[in-house]
């Protein structure tokens, strides 16, 4: 007898779990798709135009190339493109604004998986 309560509450547990998960698919699939469409998509273009040649009155060749890449990291542009990734990346901001924001998202997000979204 107390094996059917359990198999049961743990059936009703599994039950509600997939219909959160249902329901949080079903809001977020807009926003993803949207994200996938406008973000994800045109960057993956760009990127893919960044490895092709430019021909000699500015077509598009295409057989691969990593001279545009060259042409980044060498002369004048060079220098200030690895200055920026080098100050990005030792911003004392952004370590704190981490080191703030990451235990309040931690402890928020089981609140909120735990509400109700209507």
């Amino acid at each position: 007898m107390n094996e059917a309560i359990v198999e049961a509450t743990s059936k009703a547990v599994r039950s509600k779990r997939r219909k959160l998960l249902l329901e949080i698919t079903a809001y977020l699939s807009p926003v993803i798709i949207i994200i996938v469409v406008f973000v994800f998509a045109p960057l993956t273009i760009i990127l893919f135009y960044s490895f092709l040649k430019s021909g000699i009155y500015g077509e598009i060749v295409y057989s691969f190339s990593l001279e545009n890449f060259r042409a980044i990291l060498t002369g004048g542009y060079g220098i200030v493109f690895l200055q920026s990734i080098y100050l990005r990346k030792n911003d004392k901001r952004t370590v704190k604004l981490y080191l703030i924001t990451s235990p309040h998202i931690y402890h928020a997000i089981p609140k909120l998986a735990n509400r109700s979204l209507f």
